[in-house]
């Protein structure tokens, strides 16, 4: 599923893969805008717990795109999930070391990277 051209997203099991799809800048606040609600809501119904933001198809997201990874973070977090970054060029690893999101979203090197920690921690956290 695309919402606005912006984002794709794809559930496997318990976790939401959003991956952009291409460069989420301010100039286009309002696609983006837009496109944070329809996430938001699908992330709402999907009854998933994690997400994992996949950043490889992109090399720059602006303020806006960084409001809604924050939203949905909220979101995730409510439900006792996780949020994983993966693929992130070093100019958007900068900005979430800036920002210190880093702290709370792991940042790993693959998809299959971000599948492991959610499962390994999933699994930790039932025993």
């Amino acid at each position: 599923m695309e919402c606005a051209s912006f984002f794709s997203l794809e559930h496997e099991g318990d976790i939401l893969f959003l991956t952009p799809i291409r460069n989420l800048g301010d100039l286009d606040m309002m696609g983006v805008v837009e496109s944070c609600q329809a996430i938001v809501e699908r992330f709402e119904s999907s009854g998933c717990r994690h997400v994992v933001l996949d950043l490889g198809s992109i090399d720059y997201f602006g303020s806006t795109a960084l409001g809604l990874f924050i939203q949905l973070w909220s979101k995730v977090s409510q439900r006792g999930g996780k949020m994983v970054v993966c693929d992130a060029s070093s100019d958007e690893q900068n900005i979430l070391r800036h920002t210190r999101l880093d702290t709370i979203w792991p940042i790993v090197a693959t998809r299959d990277d971000a599948r492991r920690l959610i499962e390994s921690e999933s699994t930790e956290g039932n025993k």
